[in-house]
């Protein structure tokens, strides 16, 4: 009985969340999917494990919402920037640099875009 209730107890204090629970189940696909490749990458191996091994001991979801919350705050800082550069494009007339503007917006747009929808599929896990 006090090996059950020891072993309950360590495997609550382990549980890291329903977040780490599906980086872990990510970064296990992307080990087996390199494992499965026809043409193995050692290299990509290793690191797919070391990654894995990582999440399976380090792994909390408060620090991953505050990475997911850094990274919303620099992808729009980079959206911000690209916006700038775009309204300046448009003052010079510049047809090229028009171009090249719209292309970095659509970028940064796209990655803020992106950061937000992670942001929100981990909330919903958390529920």
């Amino acid at each position: 009985m006090t090996k059950f209730l020891i072993m309950a107890c360590s495997a609550y204090m382990c549980y890291a969340g329903a977040i780490c629970d599906f980086k872990i189940k990510s970064a296990q696909e992307g080990l087996e999917a390199f494992q499965a490749s026809p043409k193995k990458d050692i290299q990509k191996i290793q690191k797919a494990k070391e990654e894995l091994e990582s999440l399976r001991k380090n792994c909390k979801d408060e620090e991953i919402l505050q990475e997911v919350e850094e990274n919303i705050k620099a992808t729009k800082a980079r959206l911000d920037l690209a916006n700038h550069k775009l309204k300046e494009a448009y003052q010079s007339q510049d047809n090229h640099q028009i171009f090249q503007a719209k292309l970095q917006y659509k970028i940064a747009e796209s990655e803020y875009i992106s950061a937000k929808q992670e942001q929100l599929r981990f909330r919903d896990l958390l529920k």
